[in-house]
């Protein structure tokens, strides 16, 4: 697998989870036309792929990743048609499917990031607050090291103050002159790394 097709994997799967969750979220009939139509092309490239061809790196991992995804997705389908179908089962593949999505949705959102930082933009990471009864977050650390970010986001969490404050951690897309890019401009960024 070359790193041209597992871009163009990777775009395509995220096209697909992207489909999915506007269907579920709005069920319209014809992203979920759209969603059946990329997970054809998705189960297309994942029987035609050879299996020892798949490489031992985050391409490759994601790739079994979107296999294991679509093996407990169309196992869950059958057996829910079924006029018995096994209660257990179905809350085993359901379970299954649902860390899979979660993994595969990190993983794409990771490998953006990385790509968006092989370009030479950079990303802020800020711990943001809010208070019980605030309206709004405000930013209470910044860091470009994410793991330090992270580190922040933990001691505050051992010691909310007042208890029931709530935190987070926001990114912002830095262009390489250092102003923040619109969410457009980063689409934009991700779309031309995934069609180039």
């Amino acid at each position: 697998m070359s790193e041209e097709s597992a871009l163009s994997f990777r775009k395509l799967v995220s096209a697909m989870r992207t489909t999915e969750k506007e269907y579920w979220a709005h069920r319209d009939k014809k992203m979920l036309r759209q969603s059946i139509e990329l997970e054809k092309r998705v189960d297309d490239i994942i029987l035609k792929a050879d299996g020892s061809a798949v490489p031992q790196n985050d391409n490759g991992t994601f790739f079994l990743l979107v296999a294991e995804l679509r093996a407990s997705t169309i196992q869950y389908f059958q057996e829910k048609k079924k006029p018995q179908p096994d209660k257990e089962l179905v809350n085993t593949l359901f379970k299954t499917i649902k860390e899979k999505e979660a993994k595969i949705d990190k993983m794409l959102i990771r490998l953006q990031d990385e790509q968006i930082k092989k370009d030479g933009y950079s990303i802020h990471y800020q711990v943001m607050e809010r208070l019980p009864r605030a309206h709004q977050a405000r930013p209470v650390f910044s860091s470009m090291d994410e793991q330090l970010a992270k580190v922040e986001l933990d001691d505050l969490y051992r010691h909310p103050d007042p208890p029931g404050t709530m935190y987070f951690i926001c990114k912002k897309y830095l262009g390489k002159d250092g102003k923040p890019l619109t969410e457009e401009e980063v689409d934009k960024i991700i779309n031309n790394n995934l069609n180039s």
